[in-house]
């Protein structure tokens, strides 16, 4: 539009429009994410049993979102705890990550929760059950988030007689 000369406008008239529109766009993208953010926000204070989200890792993420999401599920996130202290402070989902895993005594008795979501897939099994017996000693109902890691290959298989079976491989 700009190498053509238009004589009813000029092209600073033609360069403030292009400018103005794409704030305008981009003013709406970013009103409805912040609008987003507020009703997450909002959501949170719905009723529900306070749960302490062991992981801040991705599948910490994905359990608090989860939760907040489902709010049927009864559990509401608080607060997040971690093996990495470089993660202390840090806030997903607008959840406040409080403490290390060694912390949870403590952080029990100030926040007064009553359930614990163990969300560290990658952990082995030794250190998954060494958390939930620390959780159960100290009076926590224990849950573990599942993440399907792994996706598989199906397909359809049909013999002669034209019967057809899936077929997964890994």
């Amino acid at each position: 539009v700009l190498m053509f000369r238009l004589p009813a406008f000029s092209r600073s008239v033609m360069i403030l429009d292009a400018l103005l529109v794409f704030l305008a766009l981009g003013g709406v993208r970013m009103s409805t994410r912040v609008l987003r953010n507020y009703v997450h926000t909002f959501r949170a204070q719905v009723p529900g049993m306070a749960t302490l989200v062991v992981g801040a890792g991705d599948a910490g993420e994905l359990a608090i979102r989860e939760l907040r999401n489902n709010a049927g599920q009864g559990l509401r996130p608080v607060a997040v705890l971690d093996d990495d202290p470089g993660k202390l402070r840090m806030k997903i989902h607008g959840v406040e990550v409080v403490g290390l895993i060694t912390d949870m005594p403590e952080i029990v008795d100030r926040l007064g929760v009553s359930n614990v979501l163990l969300a560290i897939p990658s952990a082995s099994r030794a250190r998954k059950d060494e958390i939930l017996l620390a959780a159960d000693a100290l009076g926590l109902r224990c849950y573990e988030f599942w993440v399907a890691s792994s996706l598989r290959r199906v397909t359809v298989d049909e013999d002669g007689a034209g019967n057809r079976q899936l077929m997964t491989s890994d």
